[in-house]
């Protein structure tokens, strides 16, 4: 009957996933991570191995090659950004990274985790009238 082919396919792939699960929780195939192996890697480090010091490896992250979300290994989407086209405009974009390249930085790697979470930073459009908005940390003037 077919009700038992699938019930024991069922029972058979839990088994899997069941032994699967013994393997050490950073390490886990059972779980999504495990197979896809998303990590974000120094520019520098072609090989994914000399700089590993530098990278965030074994995220948590759903995605694969051929979906939205294309994470697969260490390719995918960066820049993330939402839009919403009204008056003012609205925006919202995380990338995965940081605001310094300085590997001693706090801010080296600070938006990953928020990057693996979906999580989006309100992005400021500076618009002519806001020359002297709290925003603005420094200004550089051009002489000819």
């Amino acid at each position: 009957m077919l009700s038992d082919v699938v019930t024991n396919s069922l029972k058979e792939t839990a088994k899997l996933f069941d032994e699967a699960a013994k393997v050490t929780k950073e390490e886990n195939p059972a779980e999504w991570y495990g197979v896809n192996r998303a990590g974000i890697y120094h520019i520098a480090d072609a090989s994914k191995k000399s700089l590993l010091p530098f990278a965030r490896t074994k995220l948590h992250i759903g995605g694969s090659s051929d979906i939205i979300n294309a994470v697969k290994g260490s390719h995918g989407p960066s820049w993330r950004m939402i839009i919403q086209l009204t008056t003012p405009t609205e925006a919202y974009g995380i990338y995965p990274g940081g605001q310094s390249g300085n590997p001693g930085s706090k801010y080296y790697d600070n938006f990953v985790d928020g990057w693996v979470e979906g999580k989006y930073n309100k992005l400021w459009f500076m618009r002519e009238g806001d020359k002297t908005d709290k925003n603005v940390k420094w200004v550089m003037k051009f002489k000819s």
